[in-house]
């Protein structure tokens, strides 16, 4: 996807929290996206070690929540190990 239509997509599609991975750069053999909802640590973990034994993988994980949740917790405890594990490419809003 060209910088032009990846622009285009976040500014007329995307939530605004997406342009927080900006710049985004790199080149990858497969993509694979995957929602998740309240799902465990261990789970998320599992996902994670069989899908990067994958060569050239990007791994995008989408945490999804209704507005009205209260309990965030499990996705704190995801976006913390991912900013512990892959302190360079983990992205969140704050």
């Amino acid at each position: 996807m060209s910088e032009k239509a990846l622009r285009k997509y976040l500014q007329n599609y995307a939530e605004s929290e997406a342009k927080l991975a900006l710049p985004f750069e790199g080149t990858w053999k497969k993509v694979l996206a995957v929602p998740f909802f309240n799902q465990s640590l261990e789970s998320f973990q599992r996902l994670v070690s069989n899908s990067l034994k994958e060569e050239s993988l990007l791994l995008i994980a989408v945490v999804n929540c209704p507005e009205k949740t209260t309990d965030y917790h499990w996705a704190e405890q995801i976006l913390a190990w991912l900013q512990t594990k892959y302190p360079q490419q983990a992205t969140s809003e704050t």
